[in-house]
């Protein structure tokens, strides 16, 4: 299994919790306008089978299950949805609790091989894809970015590995000008190149001015950011 991983959030009331990270999300339809509604013809969602397998597995830490309701497309009752890795799975016709558990046993097989994989032949024929991202054109997407010029929006973002600094300046944003757009990021949850690259190409490569509030037991980090910001020069040319 995977390591599990944890991120500090401030709750609108200025609490911070830890939030448990989950690498799996389930949903599945049952109070929409279609999905289990065996007075309109649709067959019965397995309900109990959901939950039981989810809860037999001891995944929930890893997997969470959602109860929910209408998905879409409605034609294809009764229908889930899996995201695994970032990457989405869509069944239909889950009508029984053989899919049920083939589903939970696909989701297994993934944890442990600790990546994704394609689903299994048994589930191949309930399979279907609701997004577009696989059919689009990726050089279409590419070059319409590229052809859009980076909006310095005037905004500047404060970045702080202290939560007290976020938390004080959220309560002063009501007392600056309406026309000073300020905003904040929480360097704790900052982990990867990849998110920074994310990050600088919204709302902090846009803002004029950035801030780095910082103390000596983060030296460290002043080291990565100094990259970090070289990529940004570079995302700017």
């Amino acid at each position: 299994m995977s390591t599990s991983y944890r991120q500090r959030v401030i709750r609108a009331d200025g609490r911070t919790l830890n939030i448990v990270q989950h690498r799996a999300h389930l949903s599945y339809c049952f109070t929409g306008c279609c999905c289990g509604r065996t007075e309109r013809g649709y067959a019965e969602v397995p309900v109990d089978v959901y939950k039981e397998e989810w809860t037999k597995r001891k995944i929930r830490n890893s997997v969470h299950l959602t109860k929910g309701g209408c998905l879409g497309p409605c034609v294809l009752a009764n229908v889930a949805s899996l995201v695994f890795d970032g990457r989405a799975v869509w069944f239909h016709s889950v009508n029984s609790a053989w899919q049920v558990r083939q589903i939970f046993d696909y989701i297994d097989s993934m944890l442990q091989a600790d990546r994704f994989l394609k689903p299994p032949a048994e589930l191949s024929e309930f399979i279907f894809n609701y997004y577009d991202w696989d059919v689009r054109e990726l050089s279409k997407i590419e070059s319409t970015a590229e052809s859009k010029p980076r909006e310095l929006m005037g905004s500047i973002m404060l970045l702080s590995h202290a939560d007290t600094d976020l938390l004080t300046l959220a309560k002063t944003k009501e007392f600056l000008p309406a026309e000073l757009k300020v905003s904040s990021y929480s360097l704790n949850s900052l982990r990867s190149c990849e998110q920074m690259e994310t990050l600088l190409e919204g709302e902090l490569g846009s803002a004029r001015v950035a801030f780095q509030a910082m103390s000596p037991c983060h030296r460290i980090s002043a080291r990565f950011w100094a990259s970090c910001f070289l990529l940004r020069d570079r995302l700017r040319r």
